[in-house]
């Protein structure tokens, strides 16, 4: 079953837990679906029995007058997700730049057409916003850029300026940037704070929504904007031609004579931010176990670790801590000066230290990966005082010895590996220091 990784799972909670969540990870309008857009969806139900425009004709005719822009220059799709995937599937880029962190959909998309996903880590020191340093690691390999703005979930805006220097390095380096605007009417000053002026620019696609604003998540509606209509039609042929039903078509419509609304919901958004802000630290909440990971976060230098872990601490009262746990699924990204980090921090455990194979991993990979195991083994052994690093090293090395032969022995084995406990090393005694390291094989 497919793993989600955006919020909104409201049926999942529901199923798991029998009753509904409140969902922070899912950010619409406080104020639910706008009445007129409702009547509007109610009364396009007598259409139902036809097939939607394709091409969202009325649609987009009043998005243009709404936007200022040239009605060619607008895609509607099913959500803003569906226009990142057909996006990505059109251009087909190799290699592209994220910040990071940032919506986790736009790695999701690219990482299904094959595409190399480099990741800019934004600094604790600048606050985590983008500067200068994200445009210039736009290079001749880079084919497409994604910008969050504001970004999610940091909240950061990027100023326009360097948006449009952003969009110059680009265009020199022959990638297209994808400014996600998705959030940005949020804001009563939305429309200076816009891309919008640069459209010009073949290079630019804006990714724009009714999901956020509108409170119209399960409506499925959004579109892009952009100049190059050579583009846009790869990304109209790029997905089935009904992406937008008559109903979604019908709400946006409607949702688009809702002034009154969106004032009301940008008013709202800017009393209540401070009050959630200082609500929570009222509360008094405390931490009790971390996990870092969901990836590789030792792909970090030892600075940015140090500063991650500063953060954490500075932002979250880590007093009742029982569990510290960082994933580290890759060896080569061990290395001394992160282990000391990590300790320092108090970091209590590593999890997925070792390697992870895969059913067509060939055996001089699986002999480095070993090597490279072996070798943070007795790195992590001297962190933890010394004392169990041969005893760490002969079960890493028992574990392997087991583990190859029965790779190499066909379905069957592979189907014994499924079968078994997860094989754990875990000898570190000093309890002040990493205690114990995960193999997960498969």
């Amino acid at each position: 079953m497919m793993q989600l990784v955006h919020g909104g799972d409201w049926a999942g909670y529901r199923a798991q837990y029998g009753q509904d969540a409140l969902d922070f990870s899912a950010n619409v309008s406080p104020l639910g679906l706008p009445e007129g857009v409702a009547k509007a969806i109610t009364a396009a139900l007598a259409t139902a029995d036809r097939y939607p425009d394709p091409l969202c004709r009325a649609l987009r005719a009043k998005l243009a007058v709404h936007e200022k822009v040239p009605m060619e220059h607008i895609l509607c799709g099913n959500g803003a997700a569906d226009l990142i995937f057909r996006l990505v599937w059109a251009a087909k880029p190799r290699t592209a730049l994220l910040p990071a962190p940032t919506f986790a959909e736009y790695a999701a998309a690219l990482e299904t057409a094959g595409c190399t996903v480099r990741r800019h880590f934004l600094q604790e020191k600048e606050d985590f916003a983008v500067i200068e340093a994200f445009v210039s690691a736009v290079d001749e390999d880079t084919d497409m850029v994604f910008l969050c703005q504001p970004n999610n979930p940091t909240g950061q805006l990027t100023p326009l300026p360097l948006v449009e220097a952003l969009l110059r390095r680009c265009e020199r380096c022959g990638a297209l940037l994808v400014v996600d605007e998705c959030f940005l009417d949020f804001l009563p000053e939305s429309e200076a704070l816009s891309a919008k002026k640069l459209l010009a620019s073949p290079h630019l696609i804006i990714l724009k929504a009714f999901t956020k604003l509108y409170g119209m998540a399960g409506v499925r509606l959004g579109y892009c904007l952009c100049s190059n209509t050579a583009l846009l039609e790869k990304m109209q042929t790029a997905g089935q031609p009904w992406a937008v039903s008559s109903l979604a078509q019908a709400a946006g419509l409607a949702a688009l004579d809702e002034t009154a609304y969106v004032a009301r919901v940008q008013t709202l958004i800017a009393q209540q931010r401070p009050v959630l802000r200082d609500g929570l630290r009222a509360l008094g909440l405390r931490v009790v176990s971390i996990y870092m990971g969901g990836g590789t976060p030792t792909t970090l230098n030892a600075a940015q670790l140090d500063r991650l872990c500063t953060a954490l601490e500075r932002e979250f009262d880590l007093g009742a801590l029982r569990e510290y746990t960082v994933e580290a699924g890759r060896p080569d990204t061990i290395t001394e000066d992160k282990l000391r980090v990590l300790r320092a921090h108090g970091v209590d455990r590593v999890h997925d230290l070792l390697i992870r194979l895969h059913r067509r991993t060939p055996y001089s990979d699986i002999s480095s990966a070993a090597s490279a195991a072996l070798d943070n083994i007795a790195l992590l052994g001297r962190e933890a005082g010394g004392d169990d690093v041969i005893n760490l090293a002969r079960h890493a090395a028992e574990g392997l010895g087991k583990l190859i032969p029965l790779y190499f022995g066909g379905a069957a084995a592979l189907e014994h590996i499924h079968q078994q406990p997860r094989y754990s090393v875990a000898q570190a005694h000093n309890t002040t220091s990493l205690l114990y390291f995960d193999f997960d094989f498969l």
